[in-house]
């Protein structure tokens, strides 16, 4: 056949094509010119045309084939020879579409890619572009039907509008001369497969791997509704998986050939108002399985009817199965129930999600979530809320038990570091400021002291192993003045020789508190300051009991930082302090006793300074200072050896041992209000902190910056 019949006998069919099959006759007749073989030929492309899609090439002859698109039901591949099958897998051909492969001139087809209800969508090259594109074509034979040409020109409008990273991209749009005028809509050409391909390969999918995907499609969704623009016809087979070039996917929407398209002033709000209107046609538009119970009403859709498309694409990815059935009868029986949840249809998918999912399905459209985005939102909050309380089920208990080992470690390693001079310097260091920064406390008033310093030193040079007599005769005045009590810490041997001593020791025996000390040989000093007749003439009891140990405790870096209130002698009798004894004669009412046994903390915050103080030589003539007081006398000059180092935050200087004493006795007055808590209370309130702190680092790392927060502000507390 040369190319001039042939081209003739493409017009031929076009022009009678449109006709009714009565006229067809009489007019090929006429136009052939009595050519019975053209005549025969175009009656045989004119059955062709009438018969299904499924018409195979065998059926043809091949002067039909050779005229009309044939593909490969195999590969897809698209021939206009006239052959029988395909080249590349032997499949016979099958019928396609009337009229030669090139589409409008400028589209050529390569391959079908798939079949839909109005459509066929090819892979086309631009023969002056040498792109390849997508071409969607009305996929009827003969005269295209009117609602076919609205519903295509409606998706060529709503896809012009639209521009979204997740909304198919059209480039162009026309329409085919062949069969009295075919649309066509030119879009981008993705590679891939359809969401609905790939939840039958994969049935019920985790909500890890479909949370992208609702998030793609919520978009372009939302976009669309910005734009005035309704889908019509959401569903798992018109959202397509595309490939990208770094190897992922990417949701692309297509088909929006039952897109409505509101009117440029027309929102969404508007849109709802009407929502119990009648659509235009009065018909029912869309795949029922994915269908708004307003849709069935014959309403037209709305935005909210798209996003009860979503719902129900989203409940099937999750669960496999479709909220309400396939098939119309089905749908309309069970939408006047609830769905089944999902978390009941697949165990894989957390009780959270049940309600945001739900929520798309609610049968009244405005109670359905505002926007896509915000449903897929809700249910990724839902996700995280559920992750987390498996997270917390399957992790606090095991956490909590690395919590407690640490904590036993800890405590373990501090109980062990403690043993080490450095971590007791630290210690030390902290008590100090602990001191330092609280505000000072007056001291007692009733203490006061009388200090052989300096100047009563000028006054009277003599060494102080010969003021045995002139300690008596203050003892008589500090008594006259209305003292409670007298604690003399110095002990001369040779004021056992003084008479006036003696008597002023044998008045006053029960007011008196004198200082012993005892040195790391066990000798004991201070006793043989008195003699022994005065010992006997008060009686040993009472002689004993005047006595106290004036003996200072150090800490390894050499200042004075406890006191005790008993010691033990070396024959394992409890005696006591200095200090306590002074306290307990002039202070205490009578059968009481300081009590602790080991070492107390000596109040700094009560500053040295501050201590009532007179010096020796004025003592004398301000008896009325004495009144209701303990009065402890001491020595406090220079070169007297009996100078001591208190914390250096409490102050640089040394102190007499006097002071030292006065301090203690300060402290015993005020009933310790320094103390240690008890061990095994610090224990346990140290090990839930402890523990609490390693639970929150373990359960929170996320907030590590509050977790450390927290471990300072109970380091604070500590040191409090």
């Amino acid at each position: 056949m040369t190319p001039e019949r042939h081209d003739r006998m493409q017009k031929i069919f076009e022009a009678a094509v449109d006709l009714p099959r009565t006229d067809r006759k009489a007019f090929l007749r006429e136009i052939c010119g009595g050519d019975a073989d053209l005549e025969a030929r175009v009656l045989d492309l004119l059955e062709a045309d009438q018969s299904t899609d499924s018409t195979d090439t065998h059926e043809l002859t091949p002067e039909v084939a050779a005229i009309a698109v044939q593909a490969c039901p195999q590969c897809g591949e698209c021939y206009d020879a006239a052959l029988l099958v395909c080249p590349r897998d032997h499949r016979q051909l099958d019928f396609a579409l009337s009229g030669p492969l090139l589409i409008d001139g400028k589209y050529r087809i390569e391959r079908l890619i798939g079949r839909g209800g109005m459509g066929a969508v090819y892979l086309v090259t631009h023969i002056h572009l040498n792109k390849r594109f997508a071409l969607k074509v009305i996929a009827t034979e003969g005269v295209v039907p009117e609602s076919y040409r609205n519903n295509f020109e409606n998706e060529a409008h709503a896809l012009g509008r639209l521009s979204h990273p997740n909304i198919v991209t059209v480039t162009d749009y026309g329409v085919d001369l062949r069969g009295g005028g075919r649309p066509y809509l030119v879009m981008e050409y993705l590679e891939g497969e359809t969401v609905r391909q790939f939840v039958q390969r994969r049935v019920a999918l985790p909500f890890v791997e479909v949370i992208p995907l609702l998030r793609d499609i919520a978009s372009a969704v939302d976009a669309a509704h910005t734009q005035k623009i309704v889908h019509g016809d959401l569903k798992p087979s018109n959202l397509f998986l595309a490939k990208e070039a770094g190897g992922g996917h990417r949701v692309k929407v297509v088909d929006f050939g039952l897109a409505r398209l509101a009117p440029p002033g027309e929102g969404e709000a508007h849109q709802t108002a009407s929502a119990g209107r009648k659509s235009s046609s009065g018909s029912v538009h869309g795949t029922p399985a994915y269908m708004a119970h307003e849709l069935f009403a014959g309403q037209d859709a709305l935005p909210a009817s798209d996003r009860f498309a979503m719902g129900a694409l989203s409940y099937e990815i999750l669960t496999g199965a479709l909220p309400f059935g396939a098939r119309v009868w089905e749908v309309r029986e069970n939408q006047h129930r609830a769905p089944a949840t999902p978390s009941s249809c697949n165990p894989g998918i957390p009780a959270e999600l049940d309600a945001p999912l739900l929520a798309l399905l609610n049968p009244v459209a405005e109670q359905r979530p505002a926007s896509c985005v915000t449903a897929v939102s809700a249910m990724e909050a839902a996700w995280l809320r559920a992750s987390q309380r498996k997270w917390r089920e399957r992790e606090v208990p095991r956490r909590f038990a690395y919590a407690a080992m640490a904590t036993a470690a800890a405590i373990l390693i501090a109980a062990s570091a403690d043993q080490f001079r450095l971590v007791q310097m630290l210690e030390e260091r902290i008590e100090d400021a602990r001191f330092a920064a609280v505000p000072p406390q007056p001291p007692d008033p009733r203490v006061i002291v009388v200090a052989i310093d300096d100047a009563s030193l000028a006054e009277d040079p003599r060494p102080l192993a010969e003021w045995g007599d002139r300690c008596g005769r203050m003892i008589e005045q500090i008594f006259a003045g209305g003292a409670r009590a007298v604690a003399i810490d110095i002990m001369p041997d040779h004021w056992r020789e003084s008479q006036g001593y003696a008597r002023a020791i044998q008045r006053h025996a029960d007011g008196l508190a004198l200082a012993e000390s005892s040195t790391p040989g066990g000798e004991v000093y201070g006793p043989n300051s008195v003699s022994p007749l005065v010992a006997y003439m008060i009686g040993p009891d009472r002689f004993h009991a005047m006595f106290g140990f004036a003996n200072l405790d150090y800490d390894p870096d050499g200042r004075v930082r406890h006191a005790r209130v008993l010691y033990l002698d070396r024959t394992g009798k409890k005696q006591p302090s200095f200090a306590a004894r002074a306290v307990h004669v002039g202070l205490m009412e009578p059968g009481s006793y300081p009590p602790h046994e080991g070492p107390v903390w000596i109040d700094y915050r009560v500053r040295l300074e501050s201590l009532a103080r007179i010096s020796w030589k004025d003592a004398a003539s301000n008896n009325d200072l004495f009144r209701d007081k303990l009065v402890i006398i001491g020595a406090d000059y220079t070169g007297s050896g009996d100078q001591h180092r208190v914390p250096a935050s409490i102050s640089p200087s040394l102190f007499s041992g006097v002071v030292i004493q006065a301090m203690i006795a300060n402290t015993i007055a005020e009933g310790f209000p320094v103390r240690d808590a008890e061990l095994s209370l610090c224990m346990i309130a140290v090990s839930l902190v402890c523990f609490g702190l390693v639970a929150a680092t373990l359960l929170f790392p996320h907030r590590a910056g509050k977790v450390l927060l927290a471990a300072g502000a109970s380091a604070c507390g500590y040191a409090v």
